[in-house]
């Protein structure tokens, strides 16, 4: 059986590590219509007085849903994550442009 899960239950849950610490909360997701697959996953990261200072966009292929189908865990090193390039709510990347999406997939180690 394939597993399932709705976008309504996972926005706005935490993300967490391996290593079971909270690095942020899903914001979203980004569909690509075109491939008929979800492609990024949006996720805020607070600062260290606990504002969401930024917007992260991690390939759904570094994240799994934990065996309990309660949170998503993302698949790479902390410190990784930790360094990844983000954005400003307000102003949004171009998810369509080839050159992002390398650059997003390169990042993370996925293909």
């Amino acid at each position: 059986m394939r597993p399932f899960v709705s976008t309504k239950n996972l926005c706005g849950s935490d993300v967490f590590s391996r290593r079971g610490n909270s690095v942020g909360r899903i914001e979203g997701f980004v569909i690509d219509l075109e491939n008929n697959r979800v492609s990024y996953t949006v996720i805020s990261r607070a600062d260290v007085q606990g504002r969401d200072d930024k917007l992260l966009v991690v390939p759904a292929k570094a994240l799994r849903l934990d065996p309990n189908r309660q949170h998503l865990v993302l698949e790479v090193r902390n410190e990784t994550f930790g360094d990844a390039p983000g954005f400003d709510r307000n102003h949004w990347p171009d998810f369509a442009e080839s050159s992002f999406g390398l650059h997003v997939y390169s990042f993370y180690g996925v293909k």
